[in-house]
Order: structure tokens, then C-alpha cells, then sequence
């Protein structure tokens, strides 16, 4: 499923009272070979379905099904 790859730690506090801006980084497409993760915090990759999750990024936050 397409959404964005991110890293939970950092997301695991965000909620609609509680908001979190995540600057994305770019996004990878199935195929492509997985891009340099950010060392920077509070960031994410756009991922479409069947791409490689970018190292140090353990969660999905979905689009779409």
C-alpha cells in the first residue's frame, strides 16, 4: 500500500490533539534500490507498494489499501 515510511519512536506520541509535521525526504518506488536514510529526526519517505522500507524506518503510516 502507498504512504510514507517512518520511524515510530517518533511518531508514537502524535494524535489529532497532539499533531506531527514530518518533512518528507523523497519517496522510493517499487524496484528502486533503497535511498540513503536521513540521519536527521522527524522525517519520512514517500513508499509505494512493494518497495523496500528505508533502513531505521519501522513503520508505514497508509494512503490508501
Amino acid at each position: 500500500m502507498d504512504g510514507f515510511a517512518v520511524r515510530t519512536v517518533e511518531t508514537a506520541q502524535a494524535s489529532a490533539e497532539r499533531p506531527l509535521r514530518l518533512r518528507v525526504m523523497g519517496s522510493i518506488a517499487a524496484g528502486d534500490a533503497v535511498q540513503t536514510p536521513s540521519e536527521n529526526t522527524l522525517v519520512a519517505w514517500g513508499i509505494m507498494t512493494g518497495a523496500p522500507v528505508p533502513e531505521g524506518f519501522d513503520g508505514v503510516i497508509k494512503l490508501e489499501e
